[in-house]
């Protein structure tokens, strides 16, 4: 059912433009490793204040504050970056496991962290639920972490 976009978006001008350079795959897997150490270096930042380490003389939302414009910076770098990627090599990610598996978890993390991440962090009372709070940010560790290493997974498969 996909596989006619996944042909497409393989035959588009810009990913032939990129698969005929030889530098310029490169420069986008630069590109997209720089915005990752923004998005989850300040996710990192955020989870551990959640987790009781790292920021703790600046209230969770204080540090959520702080890290938002990195954290936003490096996310529209990955989507950039990202559909990059993809446009260079969209059919053999149409068969790749860990292709499937990341989309997957980029979905799920991108729901949780927009809903019940997102509503704990920019709550004043959320230290007063330590128990709660560390869970939301381990679990925050957890499903991203499982996104960066399903995206590097696809290059290795």
């Amino acid at each position: 059912m996909l596989l006619p976009f996944f042909n497409w978006a393989q035959n588009t001008p810009v990913s032939n433009a990129i698969l005929a350079s030889w530098w310029a795959g490169a420069l986008i897997n630069i590109g997209h490793l720089l915005s990752l150490v923004f998005f989850v270096g300040g996710l990192l930042i955020i989870n551990l204040r959640l987790l009781g380490v790292g920021i703790t003389n600046q209230t969770v939302r204080q540090v959520a504050t702080d890290a938002r414009p990195w954290m936003i910076a490096g996310f529209c770098g990955l989507a950039l970056t990202g559909v990059l990627q993809f446009l260079s090599l969209a059919t053999r990610n149409y068969y790749n496991f860990n292709f499937w598996f990341k989309m997957t978890f980029l979905l799920i993390s991108a729901i949780y962290t927009l809903t019940i991440w997102r509503s704990v962090v920019f709550n004043d009372k959320t230290m007063s639920e330590p128990g709660k709070a560390k869970l939301v940010g381990a679990l925050s560790i957890g499903l991203w972490g499982l996104v960066v290493i399903a995206g590097r997974l696809i290059g290795l498969t």
